[in-house]
């Protein structure tokens, strides 16, 4: 980059202001808790002979707050809890050595304990009548793991994929380290990895694979040693693999099978090997105005765009702009929703019957709908600069410059600007035609 490009851009970057962000204040915990810390709970629950029941959540978690809504303001639920429990709720933001001492990993985790010791454990959004007939079953001595026994045992060959990953996940939501469930947790894994084109293209096949997916994350922290079992599975799942035509899925299956085995690596080499093919016979096919290279140019174009949005994630995460400049197909579109976020909302309550009107708001909701516009903003810039910086290095000079209009016309144009910039210096296009004239104007205004 050169000293010109570096001044300029150290002179508007410096004319951004910080905004700071207000402290957000959250409701209090449900009736049904008591207000005692951890240490306190297990002495009181100990003393009484009853459960401990420990909700796990953070102030920022989405389900938490769905289960506060919810779960634990179900009456039944709450009769049992006063008769048969002590019930706290800990924001583990605030407890942080607690959260290593008790290996929380997600939330919300609900933890049950008796004379100190730890029962069992949920995480996730689970309804009342689901905690209900969970804390039952602990208080007359039964564990989760008897009936998932019952289930494997009655596993045949011919069952449906979805009844085996729906076994799956009921396994992965306990621990099973050091029981016998564990190998057969591994085998069911694997069958399912191993028959995944039978089944993927079925009517439930996405649903599946998403279960799959999350069920593999969790049984790879209990069983590591599956990772080699599961990377071989991930050589046969390979697009080069494939049978032509290759389904629209493959690559996003073998990219996010790639990803839950922390081999990224493998992903950025093929997609950067397949995107040198698409340059190079792109290039013959100008230079030598052939019809041939650009149809050559055209299959591996489109083999890196079926990757889509988790493709192009992986390889800009990666640093591997160039590859990733290759995966977007229509780049403006699609931007809508994060760049002209408050034109979409504003278009989605007039199809609703006209405006809603703004309701009186207190001062820590204002502040709260501050920042969260301040979010939103960020993000919407970071999620079109990133876009930008990536057509810049495929050389899609042209599309990249309708991306930067497009949030220029919808964003703080600094902010934008700065945004803009950063990214494609980030990605090595310091000296792209395009960023020049970008710089000189944010520096005129």
């Amino acid at each position: 980059m050169g000293r010109g490009t570096w001044r300029r851009f150290c002179a508007l970057a410096c004319g951004v202001a910080l905004l700071g962000s207000p402290t957000p204040c959250f409701a209090a915990p449900p009736a049904v808790f008591a207000q005692v810390d951890f240490a306190a709970a297990r002495k009181l629950a100990t003393a009484q002979d009853r459960l401990l029941v420990l909700d796990a959540m953070t102030s920022r978690c989405g389900p938490c707050k769905q289960m506060d809504e919810t779960t634990w303001v179900d009456p039944e639920l709450v009769g049992w809890l006063r008769a048969h429990a002590v019930a706290i709720q800990l924001d583990m933001d605030d407890h942080r050595p607690l959260v290593v001492e008790l290996g929380i990993k997600v939330y919300p985790t609900i933890l049950v304990f008796r004379k100190g010791i730890e029962l069992d454990r949920v995480v996730g959004y689970r309804d009342a009548t689901f905690v209900r007939a969970w804390l039952t079953a602990l208080a007359a001595g039964n564990t989760r793991l008897d009936p998932l026994r019952t289930r494997l045992r009655a596993l045949q060959d011919d069952v449906t994929s979805v009844v085996c990953v729906d076994l799956l996940r009921d396994l992965t939501d306990v621990d099973l380290v050091g029981t016998d469930l564990l190998p057969a947790a591994r085998r069911l894994c694997l069958q399912l990895w191993n028959t995944h084109s039978r089944w993927r293209s079925q009517e439930a096949g996405a649903e599946t694979f998403r279960k799959l997916l999350a069920a593999t994350r969790v049984l790879l922290e209990q069983h590591p040693l599956l990772r080699d079992s599961l990377l071989a599975v991930a050589a046969t799942l390979h697009p080069d693999q494939v049978t032509s035509p290759i389904p629209g899925h493959a690559v996003v299956d073998w990219v996010l099978l790639q990803r839950t085995l922390a081999n990224d690596v493998a992903v950025v080499a093929w997609a950067e090997a397949i995107a040198r093919q698409v340059s190079r016979r792109s290039a013959s096919a100008t230079n030598q105005s052939l019809g041939d290279g650009a149809g050559s140019s055209d299959v591996g174009t489109a083999l890196l765009r079926s990757g889509g949005l988790v493709l192009f994630r992986t390889l800009v995460a990666a640093e591997a702009w160039g590859a990733a400049g290759h995966c977007l197909s229509a780049p403006v579109q699609g931007l809508a929703i994060h760049v002209d976020w408050r034109g979409a909302l504003a278009r989605m309550k007039k199809g609703q019957g006209g405006a809603v009107p703004m309701l009186p708001m207190a001062k820590d909701e204002r502040d709260r709908a501050r920042s969260l516009d301040e979010r939103r903003d960020r993000a919407a810039e970071d999620v079109a600069a990133r876009r930008y910086a990536a057509l810049l290095a495929a050389g899609r000079g042209e599309e990249a410059a309708a991306v930067a209009e497009f949030l220029l016309q919808h964003q703080n144009r600094v902010r934008a600007r700065v945004a803009l910039v950063t990214a494609a210096l980030r990605a090595g296009c310091g000296r792209a035609p395009e960023l020049l004239p970008l710089l000189d104007e944010a520096l005129a205004e």
